[in-house]
């Protein structure tokens, strides 16, 4: 809401980049707290090492969903510049339809039947949502 806001007031706007940016290192610095207060520094450089830098890891496979969904943000303020805020709101639940749908293809992730359903469930309620904001503005 804040960031809509902020797109919808009169004045010099921010770059949507560097949002994104701050939004991604305010998310990492968290983590890595996280890590920190949890393991200790010493047991957080292993688990750094190991889990992130080491040639076994899986941190690449994970480079190409997390280019789209830097591109995807960077869409969806775009969007609160240009679309109603129903709309909008509307677009960037299709987050979680195509992050899992990317998930399967990319990183070779298994959905069950549950899964499945409950993202055609929100595919057909955002469906439904458009649909009836567009009924209402006809």
């Amino acid at each position: 809401l804040l960031a809509s806001y902020s797109r919808s007031k009169a004045g010099p706007r921010y770059l949507t980049s560097v949002a994104v940016v701050a939004a991604e290192v305010v998310k990492t610095l968290v983590v890595l707290g996280v890590l920190l207060r949890e393991n200790g520094l010493c047991n957080a450089m292993k688990i750094l090492q190991t889990d992130v830098c080491s040639r076994n890891s899986q941190t690449l496979r994970f480079a190409l969903p997390a280019i789209f969904y830097t591109v995807q943000n960077n869409l969806w303020y775009t969007a609160m510049s240009n679309l109603d805020s129903v709309t909008a709101a509307v677009t960037s639940q299709f987050k979680v339809p195509s992050t899992a749908v990317f998930s399967v293809l990319i990183l070779n992730k298994k959905l069950n039947r549950a899964h499945w359903l409950a993202l055609i469930a929100l595919v057909i309620g955002l469906i439904v949502m458009q649909t009836e904001t567009n009924e209402v503005e006809t």
